[in-house]
Parts: structure tokens; C-alpha cells; sequence
């Protein structure tokens, strides 16, 4: 399942994610925000715990 999210950041994350679309690194702005909020997620332990069922 996915829901729509509105989020408001500053102009300079918007040009960084913009170059990054640019270059092919990804798709849209949406694949770079999910792939961002992942690692974020990874990084602090909450991503594995929902996976495994613990959360």
C-alpha cells in the first residue's frame, strides 16, 4: 500500500534531488525521497524490526 505525502524542504534539497534525477541516478523525485527515507529508516534500526514483525 502507498499514501501521498506532502512535504515541504528546502530549495537546495530540491536542486540536489533534481541533479540526482538529472544524472539518472533515479527515476523521479519520489524514487529518490523513498530510497532516502529507506536508508533513514535502516540506518536507525526501524526498517529490519518492521520486517522481522517486532515493531
Amino acid at each position: 500500500m502507498t499514501r501521498h505525502l506532502v512535504v515541504k524542504i528546502p530549495e537546495m534539497f530540491l536542486e540536489g534531488l533534481d541533479e540526482l534525477v538529472s544524472a539518472g541516478v533515479y527515476r523521479n523525485r519520489s524514487e529518490a525521497v523513498r530510497a532516502a527515507i529507506r536508508l533513514l529508516l535502516e540506518r536507525h534500526g526501524v526498517l529490519k524490526r518492521r520486517v522481522v514483525g517486532v515493531a
